[in-house]
């Protein structure tokens, strides 16, 4: 058997869909003394390797999508997790055979074949870089800690348990390790000591990390053998530096790359943190409307020019490796014209979205015209990748205000997709309902344009066209059992783009549509769950209901008639209202709260602070469930924080903290003692129930 790297230590990582192939690959690692780890999605592969990095990734054959590469996939892996493992494709023809850092097998799959695989696989030494080693027991914050750490391209490794801590010395040689002083230490001596007793490890920089300590007690870490001293919360940049510093003392070792170093002076993020720093700027807002914009191009490729075989016009036509050639150029084309602060980001293998910020509109329109100049005289040489066809540009305004980053994309996308269909080789750009209403929620004269131009798409969404519901996960960070996600509402247009809730919600307030709004929603997210409860999946649905609800007429018979009719009576809904608004209509909610308790309907109050009023709603109503106010993740003291959520688990109701954008929230939050976390950091609202709660549960 080789040597265990122990528990959550590079694990094997498996990309598939073949539960029995995902059985005798489980029997392999366990033979071998490793872990495995099982994905279906890609979403899911990148969010188990930022938080443990993998020593092998194991390929099963059909399992990327089109056009893209295994190297891509690794170029994405090791940018979350900082280290770039071993590939171990399951192909389906051709012959076995072992290349580099590269492993083919072939079927028949048997556990032998399998086993001596992996065990040749483990026994090569990954790429030598900058290693760190971080010992604590704190999941959630060790974990995060550990993220930012592989984000900056420093390999990191985990260590929880106290007795384990001179074996991952031994085994994994750190260049640094970070001791969280506040760990316990289970009687056999101070940590540091545990490693610096081991050979070789006498001068091994130490990193002391630990809670709120006076700054005494900073001096007296450094003087029992600490390099540096850190006070949590630490920030990201000042824990990224920090170690830099400590790495280029020892020995002269640099830590790689950043996911963020790419060509262009930084101007590509992965999609993953471009989509996270437009939320941020979103949720963090206001923002200016004027001279901020998405351009997203999606050019059509040539790969019958010169040279090449067939005649597809369709950017799936063109090999792998020459996409990426072509991707390449294009950055390096459009580095030329962007300015300090630009972002880009790939968001398929073809379109690319930029972030933009000029002084006014006119300078954006002025720049998307200047990129399809640039590109229709770029020197795009077909014998290195396909020749550039024509390109279509979409640019879309941050205005309206929009309450995520993906609408804001979709104006784009939508606009892009207008210019294609025409064509190519122009600017298209999108007009949102609205676009002419200074300030959302303003109730002027203007208010009137806006209803006329959204209540057409609401009164046909409710017919059955526009609407769509969105998941997102909500993640326990106690042992609880259930899976839970929050189900919310997308509104599209014909083209395709989507109408942010802030924009579409007042309408149908004006409009009296709430109620409709509100049925269709829980109309469709039970029939969802009814198809969880037959898949056996133990999931629980946050649905959103207003107050105006709670008025309507038989609204609670019919909820009641749709449990039963749907057979969910062991498998019932979490029903969403907003604090404030059960407060002024608490006499509606006096008379049905109870009803719907006894129906086994859990009440889930959100928007909830530190308001007095809001504290005895919650005692009054008896309410299990509440969902911390956004801002409350990221602002006010830690102490404030914890006192309030103390009081809230007395009250009787469990707690969540929406609005996780950042890593070092996650830290905060979990010292708070809240229950649940909810977020864009740990994943975006997708249309799927595809996120793996057993993967990527952090308690």
């Amino acid at each position: 058997m080789l040597e265990s790297p122990g528990q959550g230590v590079n694990p094997l990582l498996y990309l598939g869909t073949d539960p029995a192939l995902l059985d005798l690959l489980r029997a392999s690692a366990a033979g071998l003394g490793v872990s495995l780890r099982g994905c279906r999605t890609l979403a899911g592969l990148v969010l188990a390797a930022s938080l443990e990095p993998p020593r092998v990734l194991i390929l099963e054959a059909g399992c990327l999508t089109p056009g893209r590469t295994p190297d891509e996939l690794l170029d994405r892996v090791q940018a979350e997790s900082g280290v770039r493992p071993l590939l171990f494709c399951l192909g389906d023809g051709g012959q076995s055979a072992q290349d580099g850092d590269q492993c083919v097998l072939q079927p028949p799959f048997d556990a032998g074949r399998l086993t001596e695989t992996l065990r040749g696989l483990l026994q090569r030494p990954l790429p030598e870089t900058a290693r760190v080693l971080l010992i604590g027991d704190s999941p959630i914050q060790d974990a995060f800690h550990a993220h930012l750490l592989r984000g900056a391209g420093i390999r990191t490794d985990l260590v929880s348990d106290p007795g384990r801590i001179r074996a991952a010395v031994a085994r994994l040689r750190p260049h640094l390790a970070i001791l969280d002083l506040d760990m316990e230490t289970a009687g056999e001596g101070p940590l540091d000591s545990r490693i610096r007793d081991c050979p070789g490890c006498q001068d091994l920089p130490i990193v002391f990390l630990s809670g709120d300590l006076p700054y005494s007690q900073g001096l007296e870490g450094r003087q029992i053998g600490g390099d540096d001293y850190l006070v949590r919360p630490v920030a990201p940049e000042h824990l990224v530096a920090t170690v830099r510093a400590r790495l280029s003392g020892a020995g002269g070792l640099e830590a790689g790359p950043s996911a963020l170093d790419a060509p262009g002076g930084g101007l590509v993020l992965t999609g993953t943190h471009f989509l996270q720093r437009l939320d941020k700027a979103v949720v963090d807002g206001p923002m200016p409307g004027s001279g901020q914009a998405i351009l997203y191009l999606e050019p059509v490729l040539d790969v019958s020019a010169p040279g090449r075989p067939g005649d597809s016009g369709s950017p799936a036509g063109a090999p792998p490796g020459e996409v990426i050639g072509y991707q390449r150029d294009l950055v390096s084309l459009l580095g030329r014209l962007m300015e300090p602060g630009d972002r880009a980001a790939w968001l398929s293998d073809q379109g690319l979205a930029l972030w933009v910020s000029r002084r006014d509109d006119t300078e954006v329109a002025e720049l998307a015209d200047r990129i399809l100049r640039a590109l229709a005289r770029s020197p795009v040489e077909a014998r290195s990748h396909p020749a550039l066809r024509t390109v279509g540009v979409g640019v879309g305004s941050f205005l309206p205000a929009a309450d995520d980053a993906q609408t804001l994309v979709s104006r784009a996308q939508s606009a892009c997709a207008r210019a294609r269909v025409a064509g190519g080789a122009r600017v298209v750009i999108h007009e949102c309902p609205g676009d002419d209403i200074p300030a959302l929620g303003e109730r002027d004269a203007a208010s009137g344009g806006v209803d006329r131009a959204i209540a057409p798409l609401l009164r046909r969404a409710l017919a059955g066209e526009g609407f769509r519901l969105v998941y997102q996960p909500i993640l326990p960070l106690r042992k609880l059992s259930d899976q839970r996600y929050e189900v919310l509402l997308r509104l599209r247009t014909p083209e395709g783009a989507i109408i942010p809730p802030l924009t579409f919600l007042p309408v149908a307030q004006r409009l009296g549509l709430l109620p409709a709004l509100d049925r269709w929603v829980l109309s469709g997210a039970l029939r969802v769950l009814r198809q969880e409860r037959d898949a056996g999946r133990p999931t629980r649905f946050l649905i959103h209901q207003t107050p105006e609800s709670l008025a309507t007429p038989n609204w609670l018979n019919w909820v009641r008639d749709e449990i039963l009719r749907l057979d969910l009576v062991r498998q019932r809904p979490v029903l969403e209202f907003s604090a404030q608004g059960i407060l002024a209509h608490e006499a509606q909610a006096r008379q049905l709260f109870p009803e719907l308790t006894r129906l086994g309907i859990e009440i889930c109050l959100t928007g909830i602070t530190d308001s007095k009023d809001l504290l005895r709603l919650i005692r009054r109503r008896r309410v299990v469930c509440v969902k911390l106010a956004r801002e409350l993740a990221s602002q006010g003291t830690l102490r404030g924080l914890r006192s309030m959520v103390e009081g809230l688990h007395e009250l009787g109701a469990r707690v969540i903290a929406s609005g996780i954008e950042e890593p070092e929230m996650i830290g905060r939050v979990w010292s708070s003692g809240v229950d649940y976390i909810q977020g864009n950091l740990i994943q975006f609202p997708e249309e799927t129930l595809e996120f793996n709660f057993g993967e990527t549960s952090l308690h």
